[in-house]
């Protein structure tokens, strides 16, 4: 029986190579197609964030101007005061002191002259009337305040002063001074309210700049409240301070 006969030369396949050729391997389409597809992407992506940065910045800018000027109109809201402004009131008085329409029927009546009209006779000379007594010393026109009111009321205003900036409360004696008395000026209002003139126009050593101030800042604290009636007017502010001394 005859051996069989061993080649040396190894099985071709079909195709006639057994390793499959370096174009044909598993990760050649990431090369190809998929590599740069993503590096196109990414460099968008990078682009598409640096404008949404640039926006953001710019919005940031906007809101920051913005409420500078919010900020602007709330103080010049607050400081800035109109007292001869016209009020409904004056325009109902102003409507009805304006004289009537002239008819244009009536027109022709304005070219006849105008009679002179008689002078007045003179006053008669005045009589002369015996010396007054002075009267007897009556009381006092100011209401005087019981001292035990004037306690309270000196508690409470150190209660309000307490709650105010620190520049009120621990800063200038003098300020505290202004505080005081413009509470003061407050309760003795009751419920009418305080203008800045007419607390200037009772205290000339302090200027309507600094009482504007502190009842602004009075304003802000809640104390008081703001009101148009022929002017601003500041009043207590009921619902924080529904009794008061």
């Amino acid at each position: 029986m005859s051996t069989p006969r061993r080649t040396m030369t190894p099985i071709r396949g079909a195709s006639g190579s057994l390793r499959p050729r370096p174009a044909d391997t598993p990760l050649t389409f990431l090369q190809d197609e998929a590599l740069p597809m993503l590096a196109e992407e990414t460099t968008a992506l990078q682009d598409n964030l640096a404008q949404i940065a640039d926006i953001q910045h710019a919005l940031s800018t906007f809101n920051e101007n913005f409420a500078a000027f919010l900020y602007g109109i709330k103080m010049n809201a607050f400081c800035v005061e109109w007292p001869e402004a016209p009020t409904e009131a004056s325009l109902r008085a102003l409507s009805r002191s304006a004289p009537p329409p002239i008819d244009a029927d009536q027109t022709y009546m304005t070219d006849a002259p105008t009679p002179p009209r008689p002078a007045p006779p003179p006053p008669p000379p005045p009589a002369s009337r015996p010396a007054q007594r002075p009267a007897a010393a009556g009381p006092a026109t100011a209401r005087r305040i019981p001292p035990a009111v004037q306690k309270k009321r000196a508690a409470f205003a150190d209660h309000i002063v307490d709650t105010m900036p620190l520049e009120y409360r621990h800063g200038d004696p003098k300020l505290r001074a202004l505080l005081h008395h413009i509470i003061y000026a407050l309760l003795e209002s009751n419920d009418k309210g305080v203008r800045v003139a007419d607390i200037a126009a009772k205290t000339p050593a302090w200027p309507a700049g600094k009482i504007n101030k502190a009842l602004i800042a009075l304003l802000a604290a809640n104390h008081v409240v703001r009101v148009s009636d022929q002017g601003v007017v500041y009043r207590w502010n009921t619902q924080r301070h529904p009794v008061r001394p």
